[in-house]
């Protein structure tokens, strides 16, 4: 059991996943959920089932990066574990993450080995900072899920890294409040890759432990959405990514990128009809997930 960790997870809609995301913290003493106004039930289920875990109603959907912020404040140890709701911890794995800030004290944000329910690994555990380019490759499905540079090796082997996924990321306390939390302008995606970025501007390291394991569910709060709240948020994650584009590769390649919005849509269309044919032709059985569904893998789970 780790003593001076805290889990913080952000849910909306998730009551799902929750149940077997939270039996997997069994041995954390400090786990806040914020629930981010659910309607499907979540904080009455987390309030009957897990009544040691701390619940934080926000009333509305505030986003990933503004709840991860209520959850921080209201923990008071010094490493907090950030979560997605549609994830399942390994046994161990939260003692991997906290021990890998031992040797090297400028160590300041550590990654999880994100996982497939069937064992495979996501390339997303080695995160890559949002472009023009690579949201390009993601629409016409070219080298977006690439793995990271070394291929396979690089995710048997913990190392350090400029970029960790969202959806399993340790931080120390000190250095998340020196850079101010998590940038609020992001309200799904791409807040981690901001988030990495100050961190090393900063002279802090990044690091991704192979040996903790997580398995992420991948988009678990909006794949049950209907039509035009998919595309609410899906225009809300269109419009992080713009403004981390603009933020670090200036206004005109943000200006592309928003004009890509319509584009954006009709792919995500397209894959939410291939899931569904998938599955007829699987006799209702869910067709296989991998890589190729191409849906951004961090962080959110707004």
């Amino acid at each position: 059991m780790v003593s001076d960790v805290s889990v913080v997870i952000v849910n909306w809609n998730g009551a799902h996943y929750l149940d077997a995301c939270l039996k997997s913290l069994y041995d954390v003493p400090s786990v806040i959920v914020v629930d981010n106004g659910s309607v499907d039930g979540s904080g009455a289920f987390v309030r009957r089932s897990f009544p040691a875990v701390t619940l934080l109603e926000a009333g509305h959907n505030l986003g990933f990066s503004a709840a991860n912020n209520i959850g921080a404040r209201q923990s008071s140890s010094p490493y907090i574990l950030f979560l997605n709701n549609d994830t399942v911890v390994k046994a161990g794995a939260i003692e991997s993450m906290r021990r890998a800030f031992g040797p090297d004290h400028r160590i300041a944000v550590v990654g999880a080995r994100l996982e497939w329910p069937d064992g495979r690994l996501q390339s997303s555990s080695l995160g890559r900072p949002p472009s023009l380019g690579r949201e390009l490759r993601r629409l016409i499905h070219i080298g977006y899920d690439e793995l990271a540079g070394g291929g396979a090796a690089a995710y048997q082997t913990s190392h350090y890294t400029s970029m960790v996924c969202g959806a399993a990321m340790m931080v120390r306390r000190d250095v998340f409040q020196a850079i101010g939390g998590w940038s609020e302008q992001y309200f799904a995606y791409a807040e981690d890759a901001d988030l990495c970025r100050q961190v090393s501007e900063r002279g802090y390291r990044i690091w991704f432990e192979s040996t903790a394991r997580v398995v992420h569910y991948v988009g678990g709060s909006w794949k049950r959405l209907g039509l035009w709240s998919a595309i609410r948020i899906l225009y809300l994650s269109h419009h992080s990514v713009t403004a981390y584009i603009r933020k670090y590769h200036g206004p005109g390649q943000a200006l592309l990128h928003r004009a890509l919005f319509p584009a954006s849509v009709l792919a995500a269309g397209v894959r939410r009809v291939a899931r569904v044919a998938g599955a007829l032709l699987y006799h209702g059985r869910p067709k296989p997930t991998n890589s190729a569904t191409r849906e951004r893998s961090c962080s959110s789970s707004t």
